[in-house]
């Protein structure tokens, strides 16, 4: 088996906050030590002062970018996350975090907000501030069109509404209400997929119009991932037994396979940018296994360490190789 070696990660003060996780929030353009095919694991540190599991626990803190062309890190700010913990909850407190997918925009949702910028040069491209929290924040591409789960701390606001929204006109676009809470929202030129704990709704992007329900076993992580191609449109969401992935063709709306991917529940999910390969992780956080699309083939397993650890978020390098070519979309007839 491969053995991942993950860059070491910035400790607590003792006696201050918990390291609870860390998620990734980093663009995987280039980086000279790995293969084309590397997987890069998380990067930043976040620091919670709750208990796992409860609702926007994130403080402010360290969060990295790696720039594709200098080949090294650079901290976008540096917080002291031991006052921030001793401050106490803040209105810069980080919700979200999460890159477009080319990896050339960078979103941030705070509890005030929140900001967009682009990665190469990093510069701030658009920033709302109008004191709603974002829990949940996705781009498409380099589009002006975002979609937005608040928080649901002010009144008004709430979890169960996602709202399509225009950058540029800064108005918006239409408004989606929920039986329960949005837990994520993903998106391609296509299909737009929201992700709720017991069902994934697919919508057609340029009408909106709801095009299929999945019912899904209990995902109170959010885990569902939507390839970036619109002419594959691939998506996976766990399926009904512990550790297994459903493969899903969110065009034709139909099932392609399930895959027991691992022996323990399902920790994070990611396709690459075509869909035609999947990583996975399980909550126990040792292992990363990577199979093929849709069959379902195991191609590779990376160790991460005999630890128990929560990977909060994988991603394929651009032009991953596949069976050793450039991972190109096949186009449909």
């Amino acid at each position: 088996m491969s053995r991942l070696h993950s860059p070491s990660l910035p400790r607590a003060a003792p006696h201050g906050p918990i390291l609870h996780d860390a998620c990734l929030l980093m663009s995987v353009n280039a980086v000279p030590q790995l293969a084309p095919s590397a997987i890069v694991l998380s990067l930043s540190v976040v620091v919670r002062d709750r208990e796992p599991g409860e609702h926007g626990g994130v403080l402010p803190h360290l969060y990295l970018y790696l720039s594709p062309t200098r080949h090294h890190f650079t901290p976008l700010p540096s917080l002291d996350t031991q006052a921030a913990a001793a401050a106490g909850p803040s209105t810069d407190e980080l919700l979200t975090a999460r890159f477009n997918q080319d990896h050339s925009c960078l979103a941030v949702g705070t509890r005030r907000g929140y900001q967009i910028f682009a990665c190469e040069p990093f510069t701030s491209c658009h920033a709302s501030t109008d004191g709603a929290g974002i829990a949940v924040l996705e781009m498409l591409h380099s589009s002006s069109l975002v979609a937005l789960v608040s928080a649901g701390e002010r009144p008004g606001d709430s979890p169960r509404r996602l709202r399509l929204w225009n950058t540029r006109s800064n108005a918006s676009i239409c408004d989606l209400n929920f039986s329960t809470a949005v837990l994520a929202v993903r998106m391609n030129k296509a299909r737009l997929l929201a992700v709720l704990e017991a069902k994934l709704h697919i919508f057609e992007l340029s009408t909106m119009k709801l095009m299929h329900t999945l019912e899904t076993t209990p995902n109170p992580r959010g885990l569902g991932e939507l390839c970036a191609d619109a002419e594959t449109c691939h998506c996976v969401v766990p399926a009904a037994q512990q550790g297994q992935v459903l493969y899903f063709d969110s065009l034709q709306l139909h099932a392609l396979n399930t895959v027991q991917a691992h022996k323990g529940p399902l920790g994070c999910l990611c396709l690459s940018s075509a869909g035609h390969l999947l990583a996975t992780a399980s909550e126990k956080g040792t292992v990363i296994r990577i199979h093929s699309f849709p069959q379902g083939a195991l191609l590779h397993t990376f160790r991460r360490g005999s630890l128990p650890a929560t990977i909060c978020s994988l991603s394929f390098s651009p032009g991953v190789l596949l069976a050793g070519k450039r991972e190109q979309a096949r186009r449909r007839p």
